[in-house]
């Protein structure tokens, strides 16, 4: 985890996170896009906190962010975890390091309830969160078909920030 430095987004760092989000799309267990945005579109659905990479020479390694949920009358105070990493940088600490800290800082700013979506076989991803003192809440089955056209189960997970629980 030394070789690696976590910092605040920025603008520069698009090409790396859009490499990640491409490798994620196209190995099919981390999202149901089937396209990755352009970054204006990213960045109007991402909360302007809690934006983070993982650098390793100046390259992005991973990367973790919340986007706004959309819940009904008032989604204030509420955000949904995005956090993906390269193939090559996973099973290092990163993600633990970056979904504490994403945790943090998204408390830190208001925000008093985190939410997952997770692919019910990304077994990884739902222990990462575990391990950061996320908890199921629900599973949905047959919530959507991935880009090969397979029905795929999710896993929701939360977050809350002690105050509200």
């Amino acid at each position: 985890m030394h070789e690696y430095s976590i910092r605040p987004f920025c603008s520069a760092d698009w090409p790396g996170v859009e490499k990640i989000l491409t490798e994620a799309v196209a190995e099919g267990n981390a999202t149901f896009r089937s396209r990755v945005p352009a970054f204006d579109e990213w960045n109007k659905s991402h909360y302007p906190f809690a934006r983070l990479t993982a650098q390793k020479s100046g390259l992005v390694a991973a990367w973790a962010a919340l986007s706004y949920m959309k819940v009904g009358c008032s989604s204030e105070g509420l955000g949904e975890v995005s956090i993906y990493i390269a193939q090559e940088h996973q099973r290092r600490g990163l993600g633990r390091k970056l979904l504490l800290d994403l945790r943090k800082e998204a408390f830190e700013n208001g925000l008093w309830t985190l939410h997952s979506v997770i692919m019910s076989d990304n077994i990884p991803s739902i222990e990462l969160h575990k391990n950061c003192g996320f908890r199921i809440v629900g599973e949905c089955e047959k919530i959507s078909k991935d880009i090969s056209g397979k029905w795929r189960n999710i896993i929701i997970m939360e977050s809350r920030h002690k105050e509200n629980d």
